[in-house]
């Protein structure tokens, strides 16, 4: 049954950035945390190893769940995804919900099936490098998104919580510059703000 062509990147080797979902509202945070792991369900696929392609999971999915229609798109490529394209010295956020993100790990191992935790039984070693509760509205609702092609939105992340940037962080770096405009407007009650397309007038003026 095993047809399928085996899916590659030509980005095998590059560092990738991942969305992750520890359950349903971070229902496996604390095991996630406790053990430095990253884990999801579809526990009826038994172990992941065995599918040769992105196509293998599907077809077993429709065949488990008896739904010989339904393309299951979204839970095959984060089967596949999470065994076979995640690799080892990848980052993975953590997030509950769609507005928070609550860790952020390395990828510290290969794919492995762990049965003894009895559900939830596919599994990753992370180490898990910062934890805490970040804002971030409208995060993806999967339960694992590769992120990497979208690389300002990692930027976004990446100084968020490595950097500890905030968006009142930034504001409070050009606190000097609002001064000396607040002070105009007080002598003046009008400003006019030049600049060509792009250079910042209109989020200047809302600040």
């Amino acid at each position: 049954k095993k047809k399928g062509t085996p899916v590659t990147t030509s980005k095998a080797t590059e560092k990738r950035y991942w969305m992750y979902a520890p359950g349903v509202n971070a229902s496996k945070w604390n095991r996630c945390q406790e053990q430095n792991i990253i884990c999801i369900g579809w526990d009826d696929l038994g172990d992941l190893s065995q599918f040769k392609s992105i196509e293998d999971c599907r077809d077993e999915l429709k065949d488990i769940y008896n739904k010989p229609d339904s393309s299951f798109m979204n839970d095959g490529l984060a089967v596949w995804e999470f065994s076979h394209v995640m690799q080892q010295g990848d980052i993975v956020y953590a997030k509950q919900g769609l507005n928070n993100i609550i860790g952020r790990g390395v990828v510290k191992s290969e794919y492995f099936y762990d049965s003894s935790q009895g559900h939830f039984c596919h599994t990753r070693k992370v180490e898990w490098t910062h934890i805490g509760n970040w804002e971030l509205k409208n995060i993806v609702q999967k339960t694992l998104t590769d992120i990497t092609e979208y690389p300002d939105y990692v930027k976004k992340i990446e100084a968020m919580i490595v950097e500890g940037k905030t968006e009142e962080a930034k504001k409070s770096m050009y606190n000097d510059k609002y001064a000396a405009y607040i002070k105009l407007l007080l002598n003046n009650n009008n400003l006019i703000l030049n600049g060509a397309p792009g250079t910042g007038k209109t989020y200047l003026a809302k600040q």
